[in-house]
């Protein structure tokens, strides 16, 4: 057919279709089906949909339309904007653009999403969800060649959307990762294969790429923390642990490792799908995500996944990109017994469990140990006459303490919590509820980052509230561990007698010595305006 013809029918297919239904016997049925209508915008979906009901509506015609529901309810809100009315004056509200937010507890449209529906579609047919055993042969089929991929179907199922499009781009995308990866070396294809450099295995440059189909709010929060993925996947390692020995001693667990989970983490935590992506099997050989390996998958998923940069909107708050609750000052988190990487060496050292403030100690939790010892002497940039700290400074870490100040503070907390003995931590306690188990440079990672603490690269010149950058805290909840105050610690190596040791660096001095290895001998005796504390306790 010439296109000219192909022309004509586009712009008078309705008289075309009239014509066939008049020549043709008055039992003619053509069943029209159009696919993928949600593939259109919204608005422009509403639009087809509207087109067919208006002037296709002839006899003999049947009209199948393949579409996601949901695409239609926001093409219709979209559609309908510019009458939204108020609920409470049934008033017509005023409406900028389509692109402007409205608040859907306060205002209608004429007509809900769903009774459009109704009026549109005259019978309605759900698809049901694929059977998990088509897809996994659809799966196999896909992979041809790439059959070693077979033994982790399981987390590309649990991982991707039932869609046969998405998994033909998933397996596509993986099989030029796999490429990728073996042509430049770093891609370990057996167990037996000797390999002089860390590399990527192949379980889980699956795992990464089921990742960035289906997580990429994780993976842009990975860009920003490099170490976010290892840090859940340490989680629910351990809130699976504790789970099972729980079930083995027949008994309900007392404190579950939930109750500390930081608060950055948590909503990760609370999604089923991406805990069965990220949970360690060990059957399989599997060792999970590490810190050597990184860099790794996330240069791999640059090439194929760089999606578009945006700029983070400037919230008038330091180090804050992604806003969480604030956790109450005083509270404590477990650090759970184990081994970890210690001291600049980074030795294997295992500690007992212990407990630990997630901040240093605020003026205002402070000032309540002084009006309970009013014998004992404020710090020395307090109102004497009052016994009170600065304004506007009841949220900072208190500061001018000695080690002595710090010790009568922990003692007098232990007198009113009778349940557990308050002290200073050890330094190998501090140290590893600052940096972790894997030997990580500062609380957060291996790369300095002035706007995930206050040292003297921030500018600021003073303390901040504790908890101000949210994007420094430590693996296990911690934050202020790197800069900020000096905190004092009890010295677990021998040391000079009498001599204390302080940590984690504070606001005038420089990333050098916020270090999470780094150590200074202090004068017991001594304070100054860049020195503070936090407790650990024990039962």
């Amino acid at each position: 057919m010439e296109l000219q013809q192909l022309s004509s029918i586009y712009y008078d297919v309705i008289q075309y279709l009239s014509e066939t239904s008049e020549q043709e016997p008055r039992q003619l049925k053509i069943v029209v089906f159009i696919d993928d209508l949600d593939r259109c915008l919204p608005e422009k979906a509403i639009e087809v949909i509207e087109g067919i009901k208006t002037f296709l509506d002839i006899p003999g015609y049947i009209f199948f339309i393949g579409v996601d529901r949901e695409v239609i309810e926001k093409g219709v809100k979209v559609k309908y904007r510019g009458y939204v009315l108020d609920e409470k004056s049934g008033m017509r509200m005023k409406t900028e653009s389509h692109d402007d937010e409205y608040d859907e507890t306060v205002a209608e449209i004429p007509i809900t999403p769903s009774d459009y529906l109704e009026k549109i579609v005259q019978m309605p047919i759900p698809l049901p969800p694929i059977d998990t055993e088509r897809v996994k042969g659809y799966l196999k089929e896909l992979l041809e060649e790439n059959i070693s991929v077979e033994p982790y179907l399981d987390i590309i199922q649990s991982g991707l959307k039932q869609n046969p499009r998405t998994y033909k781009r998933f397996i596509n995308t993986l099989a030029f990762h796999a490429k990728l990866a073996m042509e430049k070396n770093c891609l370990q294809i057996s167990d037996d294969m000797e390999m002089i450099r860390p590399c990527m295995t192949l379980e889980l440059l699956v795992k990464w790429t089921v990742l960035n189909f289906a997580f990429l709010d994780l993976i842009k929060a990975t860009k920003r923390r490099k170490l976010l993925i290892l840090e859940i996947q340490d989680w629910i390692e351990r809130t699976d642990s504790e789970k099972t020995e729980s079930e083995e001693k027949r008994q309900p667990e007392s404190q579950p490792a939930t109750k500390d989970v930081p608060a950055y983490l948590k909503s990760w935590l609370q999604d089923d799908r991406l805990k069965s992506i990220l949970r360690i099997n060990k059957e399989r050989g599997d060792t999970g995500f590490a810190k050597d390996t990184m860099d790794l998958y996330v240069q791999m998923g640059e090439f194929t996944y760089s999606t578009p940069a945006h700029k983070e909107k400037d919230t008038g708050v330091r180090g804050k990109l992604k806003i969480v609750p604030r956790e109450e000052t005083g509270k404590m988190v477990t650090i759970p017994a184990g081994e970890f990487l210690y001291g600049e060496e980074k030795k294997e050292k295992t500690l007992p469990e212990f407990g630990i403030g997630i901040y240093p100690v605020t003026n205002e939790e402070y000032k309540e140990f002084i009006e309970n010892n009013l014998e004992h002497q404020v710090p020395g940039h307090w109102v004497k006459e009052s016994r009170s700290y600065p304004a506007k400074k009841g949220d900072h870490p208190v500061v001018n303490v000695s080690f002595h100040d710090a010790q009568a503070y922990c003692k007098w907390k232990s007198q009113e919590d009778k349940k557990y003995i308050y002290r200073l931590p050890k330094e190998d306690e501090w140290e590893k509820a600052a940096r972790g188990t894997d030997g990580r440079v500062y609380p957060w990672g291996d790369d300095f980052d002035k706007s995930k603490c206050n040292t003297d690269e921030s500018g600021i010149g003073d303390t901040t509230p504790v908890g101000e950058y949210q994007d420094g805290v430590s693996p296990y909840g911690c934050y202020d561990m790197a800069g900020n105050v000096w905190e004092w610690t009890e010295p677990d190596q021998e040391a000079e007698k009498g001599i204390k040791m302080l940590r984690g660096g504070s606001w005038y001095i420089d990333r050098e010595v916020a270090r999470c290895a780094f150590r200074v001998r202090f004068d017991p005796d001594d304070w100054d305006d860049f020195v503070g504390f936090r407790c650990a306790r024990t039962l």
